[in-house]
């Protein structure tokens, strides 16, 4: 199928060179009080274009998490009490010396998520290139106004001390330090547990900025299942962030309630699209399929369903077939595509629950997929 616009180039199109000059045999240690922490409970994080073992990282248990949190709050005060202005150009080297290491932090991500490398270099220049340069001309300044019978009333934006930041996988640079940056800038310091299946290239963005942002500031940990709750739960946390499932977000909610957390959270979207009778399916075709397999699919904001007038259903049926079989599937360290069509292990795990949901009711499929025998966690869809 054919793109809008060239692909830009991938700068180590050979896996095993692109990977060396990613060093991820340099280790991916979790980073508390500006240190490197290393641990002998390791996770293994696989490659699910390969299903080979990429890194490992560590486990972190509650006596880690610990050591985080208070490596936050003895960084807090001082943090906070720097002028908006100096945490904002503290902010700004930091995001300077990110962008040094573009091409090594897009090669890992493209690596741990199994997205095509373009894909990566959107996720991560849009923070270095958009969020961030706007957010570092945002203010919260003081505002003051007499109010009759009352007096002056002054109107002040306090940060509000350690908050716990937790992000997902499909999306794990993005998400994470949309969550980072306005909290350090804020005044807050932070923990951030980025996801177990996707850690590599938030812990290794941490590490490049870990001599840049003072001792405490950020922290990051990785850990399994058990790391989230104990975080949402603790009560040294002032605010949770969490991006995730609609289901986990639940969890999230009633886990902080008894702290009376300050509490954001990002959940999953049930998104539809809907396709009237005077529409072109081959005009519309290319743009659906896009809106429903960017990031193969693994968006809150990409379709889920689509709602499409009976007069041109078959048509578009047929249309939106027609791209699924025509996609280049393969490992994006290698291939150009502009789809990132081979998934990480939850998605693999859901596409077989939503096979078993269909068979359950006797839906009928109009293109179905398989799994790759070699490597289980990979889900190629092939026309049959």
């Amino acid at each position: 199928m054919k793109s809008n616009g060239a692909l830009p180039p991938i700068p180590h199109p050979n896996r095993e060179q692109a990977l060396k000059r990613a060093r991820l045999t340099a280790g991916f240690p979790n980073l508390v009080n500006g240190q490197r922490i290393d641990s002998s409970r390791p996770i293994k994080i696989s490659d699910p274009v390969t299903g080979e073992e990429l890194a490992s990282v560590t486990d972190t248990q509650k006596d880690g998490l610990d050591l985080a949190i208070q490596a936050a709050k003895a960084a807090f005060p001082l943090w906070s009490s720097k002028t908006w202005s100096e945490r904002r150009d503290l902010l700004r080297n930091a995001m300077e010396e990110l962008k040094a290491h573009t091409d090594d932090l897009c090669t890992i991500l493209t690596a741990e998520n199994g997205r095509p490398y373009s894909m990566a270099q959107w996720e991560i220049t849009w923070i270095f290139e958009t969020y961030v340069p706007a957010l570092l001309q945002m203010e919260l300044p003081d505002s003051t106004w007499n109010e009759t019978g009352v007096g002056q009333i002054t109107k002040r934006y306090v940060p509000l001390g350690v908050v716990a930041a937790i992000s997902p996988w499909n999306l794990p640079f993005l998400l994470s330090f949309t969550k980072v940056f306005p909290s350090l800038l804020a005044g807050n310091t932070v923990v951030l547990k980025p996801a177990v299946f996707t850690p590599l290239t938030v812990l290794r963005a941490a590490d490049y900025i870990r001599e840049i942002l003072p001792p405490g500031v950020l922290n990051v940990i990785s850990g399994g299942d058990d790391l989230g709750p104990w975080m949402t739960s603790h009560p040294d946390f002032q605010k949770v962030s969490f991006a995730g499932s609609t289901e986990t977000g639940s969890k999230v909610f009633a886990s902080a309630a008894p702290t009376l957390k300050h509490l954001t959270l990002e959940l999953g979207g049930n998104d539809s699209g809907i396709v009237l009778p005077d529409a072109d399916p081959q005009a519309i075709a290319e743009y659906l399929f896009r809106s429903m397999f960017a990031l193969s699919g693994q968006g809150c904001v990409t379709l889920k369903r689509l709602f499409v007038h009976e007069s041109i259903y078959p048509a578009l049926t047929e249309a939106l077939i027609s791209c699924a079989q025509h996609q280049k599937l393969g490992d994006g360290l290698i291939l150009r595509p502009p789809w990132a069509l081979s998934r990480t292990a939850p998605s693999s795990l859901a596409c077989k629950q939503h096979g078993k949901r269909f068979e359950r009711r006797r839906l009928r499929s109009s293109i179905k997929g398989k799994f790759h025998r070699r490597v289980p966690a990979c889900f190629f869809p092939s026309p049959s």
